[in-house]
């Protein structure tokens, strides 16, 4: 029963990522106006190298367009994922934790 229940939870989680991102896509075009599927595929989670590939496969898309807007959101991630880790920690614990002194390495002469 538990993994029904968490089969539900996945599937109801992917219908929602597909949701946002269709969602985002459209307000992409409305800024843009690129066609719905360059603004998609350039706001679909996943790797670069099979968006890039679906992107090259569709047909009347704008690779270019959909490279370098995955390459602009693997850049924020990057960015903020350690902003983002400390926020956390420091919400849970109270404060960040402090680094502590620097370990050195000894090796033999």
């Amino acid at each position: 029963m538990q993994v029904r229940c968490k089969g539900w939870f996945v599937t109801c989680g992917l219908a929602a990522l597909i949701a946002a991102c269709a969602g985002l896509a459209v307000v992409l075009v409305a800024m843009t106006g690129v066609t719905y599927a360059d603004a998609y595929l350039a706001t679909t989670p996943g790797g670069l190298y099979a968006v890039l590939a679906t992107a090259l496969d569709g047909g009347g898309t704008d690779p270019a367009f959909v490279l370098a807007v995955q390459a602009l959101r693997l850049l924020i991630m990057v960015l903020a994922a350690p902003l983002l880790v400390r926020l956390l920690l420091r919400t849970r614990h109270g404060r960040a934790p402090d680094p502590g002194p620097a370990e050195t390495a000894t090796y033999p002469p």
